[in-house]
Formats: C-alpha cells, structure tokens, sequence
C-alpha cells in the first residue's frame, strides 16, 4: 500500500488522507514508510515528520532503527549531491 501511495501522482487526492492514517498509526516502521512516501506529495511535512522520527530514539521504548533510519533519510532530503532538478 505504503509503495502505490509513494508512486501515484502528485495531485492525487486520496494520497494524503490515506498517509494520515499511516501517520496516525501506532507501528513505528509504518510511521516511517509514510513520512517517506510523503516526500513524494507534501515534502515540507514529510521532512517534519522525518524529523520527530529521527529524535525519537532519545525516548524510552522508541524504535531506534526507525530515527536511525529516518536521520538517514533526512541527510539525503538535504544533500546537494543527491538533489535533481525533479
């Protein structure tokens, strides 16, 4: 589901809805594939999302390997070398 959402048109309207519910979800990975796919449809909030994921591991029970893997993310969000004119 996380990989149509990520794939479809940017204009599509059920895209972002349908990430909220992923967003609004208790499993820490889908938390993650949702602020990623995101970055497809509405980059600034998916970045802000990144961003809670990546602090995350500073609070008990957190999913490390999610902040760890959403710090990742971030770094290439804001990486000149990996930017394309897309």
């Amino acid at each position: 589901q996380v990989r149509r959402l990520a794939a479809a048109p940017p204009d599509d309207r059920r895209v972002a809805p349908a990430l909220e519910r992923l967003w609004n979800g208790d499993d820490p990975y889908l938390r993650l594939a949702a602020a990623q796919a995101d970055l497809g449809h509405r980059r600034d909030r998916a970045q802000e999302r990144l961003a809670v994921l990546a602090g995350a591991a500073a609070h008990a029970g957190r999913e490390p390997t999610v902040a760890l893997a959403a710090a990742a993310t971030l770094r290439v969000c804001y990486d000149p070398s990996f930017r394309s004119s897309d």
